[in-house]
């Protein structure tokens, strides 16, 4: 699994904990299974612990670029930097 996808997940767990678009998990301690395509093991965890220290490996540097965008209109695109 590529840093950008850990770093994706990484900050979901974060924004569902302090809630987005309506939604706020509850529940710290929800169950997160994470399966990779083409990849047989699994990831168990929570969605604290991915929101604290995501799944990264020991040599991996998370990138603050790759963020979850939440826009509420598409007209928000227009002040963003698009790369």
């Amino acid at each position: 699994m590529s840093t950008k996808i850990k770093d994706l997940l990484h900050d979901w767990a974060q924004k569902i904990l302090k809630g987005v678009l309506g939604f706020k998990e509850d529940d710290k301690y929800m169950p997160v299974k994470i399966t990779p395509i083409g990849v047989s093991n699994v990831k168990n965890t929570t969605v604290e612990e991915l929101a604290k220290t995501g799944i990264y490996e020991s040599n991996e540097i998370p990138n603050p670029k790759n963020k979850i965008i939440v826009l509420k209109s598409i007209k928000d695109l227009s002040d963003m930097e698009v790369e």
